[in-house]
């Protein structure tokens, strides 16, 4: 739920307005931690900012070799507290994973999506454990 929020336009391209116009940083910050909150008010281990929506990166993907593809926040402390019962390194690939897909336009909307995206998640998981 909370991923629908940060990955729709509008919230990115408030971000992203504000970046470009060098605003405040603090007021940046205050947005990534507003949106980081699910509904239970509770903060989230990732935040992927996707640059373009998935049919933009088609387009480019096939005239351009690199490109910038977004940001993503990684809250480490999340990590470290979850990580009590897992490998803290497969913990972590597979947290900025799932951000790096959602860099590529993917979102989880429905449950089909949502399974979409874990199969990719795990076939690059798998390719770099």
């Amino acid at each position: 739920r909370m991923m629908q929020k940060l990955s729709g336009v509008n919230n990115n391209q408030i971000l992203k307005q504000d970046l470009k116009n060098k605003t405040d940083i603090e007021k940046y910050l205050n947005k990534v931690i507003e949106l980081s909150m699910d509904d239970k008010n509770k903060i989230t281990d990732i935040l992927s900012f996707p640059f373009y929506e998935k049919k933009e990166l088609k387009k480019i993907l096939k005239s351009r070799k690199q490109i910038y593809l977004g940001d993503i926040i990684i809250n480490l402390n999340k990590i470290l507290n979850q990580n009590k019962k897992n490998n803290f390194n497969y913990t972590f690939d597979k947290i900025w994973v799932h951000g790096f897909v959602h860099l590529f336009g993917y979102r989880h909307r429905l449950n089909k999506d949502f399974v979409e995206m874990q199969k990719i998640e795990n076939k690059i998981v798998n390719l770099i454990n």
